[in-house]
């Protein structure tokens, strides 16, 4: 039997059988290290707010700047929900692709996390055209435009790939077409003349 697993970030495949109880002990085992893991680098944030160190403990980003790793962080998280929906889509398991799209969309609501051009790319890499996750990724790209239209590295990447660009200049256009029409209230109708 295959069972999923999407639970934080990552997406696991496993195959479990009833009758191999050692194969179910050992993927616990693994979860409890990740677990482990994690709360060990949770002490160390603790430790190292503190004004302490960690015994043991090597944290690799200890030269990036807290501004880097958040930004870092983000793009690894919608990546990771990019490509599960993408393994999703690949394997048709629809649940797992709408969950997946929930979690690239929950994860843009944070005001810490913005679309990057890896992000996009990666979208537009792994999706086609007129797809629910490239939709979305317009949209907040739409929202975010300020980011984009100010840093030219960033928009220089983004005019490297033509359909996201197509999408995302035209949602703008329609964007400011609305806004441009006049309210029905505000015209002139024949029988006022």
């Amino acid at each position: 039997m295959l069972d999923f697993m999407y639970v934080g970030d990552e997406a696991m495949k496993s195959e479990k059988s009833v009758d191999d109880p050692e194969k179910m002990q050992h993927d616990a085992m693994d979860l409890e290290q990740g677990s482990a893991q994690e709360t060990t680098h949770e002490k160390h944030l603790m430790d190292k707010n503190a004004g302490g160190v960690t015994e043991g403990y090597v944290d690799s980003l200890d030269d990036t700047s807290e501004e880097e790793y958040s930004e870092t962080l983000s793009t690894a998280t919608l990546r990771t929900h990019v490509h599960v929906y993408a393994f999703a889509d690949y394997y048709q398991i629809a649940e797992l692709k709408q969950l997946a799209l929930y979690k690239f969309k929950e994860s843009l609501t944070e005001p810490s996390i913005h679309l990057t051009p890896d992000v996009i790319e990666d979208v537009y890499e792994h999706t086609l055209q007129d797809d629910k996750l490239r939709k979305a990724t317009v949209q907040q790209a739409v929202k975010e435009q300020h980011l984009i239209i100010l840093d030219p590295e960033y928009y220089g990447r983004l005019r490297k790939l033509p359909d996201f660009f197509d999408n995302f200049i035209s949602q703008i256009s329609v964007r400011l077409l609305h806004l441009s029409i006049p309210s029905p209230r505000g015209s002139y109708s024949d029988s006022d003349s």
